[in-house]
């Protein structure tokens, strides 16, 4: 863990969520934890939602007509299965994941808050929705903040069931490796998940997740009686205007409570050629799918590999920019990009049918995108990473976790790396 750092206030949605009841629409709030006065936008309550569960074809269209139709920002988020959204055209055939959500569900809010900072002193614009009664609770949340609480060092981590266990892990490793071989693709991102059941808070299960990692794109969602509870370090596209931004995230190393020996992991992190390697292969992807809705020459890659360090990791990220053509709006950009190709491997299409023979079950939610969208055609979403799904009415939770297999990859090493991307969010999560 990285050296300690004063502790940040969160918005306290608790109070709101219990208020707002199981059918209300939200709280949605997204949350940039890094620094140690958070942003972001909390939105509540539903005006408009578009909701499509897998199956349907057109869902990027009807997504994109949808918040055209807006008045205001909108939020939502895109899972990952939903094969005719992808115009994917081979039979996935899986079980559905253990925690399921609507394959796209989006919504304009019926009241809006921009904030910067939290407590008294917060400042926040009300972008919808000034008059609704919603709109003193939602900024009683945000101006009557609470501090993340310790955990004790003892508390043992919930017990889950995998859906890889160890030996499960390693054949579809050999496997995966195989295809590498015989050059089905050249990068494979392998997933596991972890399912587990326990009452769980969602105040205390996101503080101390924001509180571990504070990563830039967190979110606290409440769907019904349901939750997301995401600490996101990944940028998956953002537009404004007409420039496009990527940042996909391939290489992980942990924090160390030393300074120097933390300094020297990030050093090797940055110099480790497979981590490189991964890196460049998905970056390239990344170009490749931008150039697919972009003005001639405009695709650049303005930092390849550089090493961010977030509170529990450090991260090596590249970042791919371009400029859009005239005309192309967010169906024909989620057409060409969706999913991350870091949640995949390269060629995308290839990995994805092979991720479906060696994945037990449906992803989900996990590996999509999540974020906001406005009418004139901006927006942002982050990677569905690092993130746990709630279930209320069961009890059950789900963390899952992946990393990518290349020709030089270690089998035990990226089991390890599974581990310990998985451990922070257990821990958060632990009675």
């Amino acid at each position: 863990m990285s050296p300690g750092r004063a502790k940040i206030l969160l918005p306290d949605l608790g109070p709101l969520r219990a208020a707002l009841g199981a059918g209300a629409g939200g709280p949605f709030m997204l949350l940039d934890a890094q620094g140690d006065v958070p942003s972001g936008f909390l939105a509540v309550g539903a005006r408009r939602s578009l909701t499509l569960n897998a199956g349907r074809e057109g869902g990027f269209e009807g997504l994109e007509a949808f918040i055209s139709a807006s008045t205001t920002r909108t939020f939502g988020w895109i899972s990952y299965d939903p094969r005719e959204m992808l115009g994917c055209d081979w039979d996935v055939g899986l079980p559905p994941p253990p925690i399921e959500f609507p394959a796209i569900h989006w919504f304009e809010p019926e009241v809006l808050l921009k904030f910067e900072g939290v407590g008294p002193t917060a400042r926040i614009e009300n972008w919808a929705g000034r008059d609704h009664p919603w709109a003193d609770l939602a900024e009683r949340a945000i101006r009557e903040p609470f501090a993340p609480g310790a955990r004790p060092e003892d508390q043992p981590l919930p017990p889950t069931q995998a859906h890889l266990n160890p030996t499960q892990y390693a054949r579809a490793f050999e496997g995966v490796q195989g295809n590498i071989q015989r050059g089905d693709v050249y990068e494979l991102n392998l997933c596991n998940t972890l399912v587990g059941r326990t009452p769980v808070n969602e105040r205390a299960v996101f503080s101390r997740l924001i509180e571990a990692t504070r990563p830039p794109h967190a979110a606290w969602i409440g769907f019904n009686e349901k939750a997301i509870l995401s600490a996101s370090p990944e940028r998956f596209l953002k537009r404004e205007g007409d420039r496009l931004v990527s940042q996909p995230i391939k290489g992980t190393a942990p924090r160390l409570p030393d300074p120097a020996l933390d300094l020297a992991a990030a050093e090797r992190l940055k110099a480790d050629p497979k981590e490189r390697a991964e890196n460049v292969m998905i970056t390239d992807l990344v170009r490749n799918d931008l150039s697919r809705v972009a003005q001639k020459s405009t695709v650049e890659v303005t930092e390849l590999c550089g090493v961010h360090s977030f509170k529990n990791v450090h991260q090596m990220i590249s970042t791919v920019v371009c400029t859009v053509r005239n005309g192309v709006g967010m169906a024909e950009i989620l057409r060409a990009t969706f999913p991350m190709g870091s949640m995949t491997g390269a060629p995308k299409q290839r990995a994805m049918e092979l991720i479906s023979t060696y994945e037990p079950a449906q992803r989900g939610l996990y590996s999509g995108a999540l974020g906001w969208a406005d009418p004139g055609g901006d927006f942002d979403l982050s990677v569905v990473i690092r993130t746990a799904l709630i279930d209320h009415r069961t009890h059950a939770f789900v963390v899952q976790t992946g990393g990518a297999i290349t020709c030089a990859a270690a089998q035990q090493a990226e089991w390890d790396e599974t581990l310990l991307k998985a451990r922070t969010l257990l821990e958060a999560l632990a009675p």
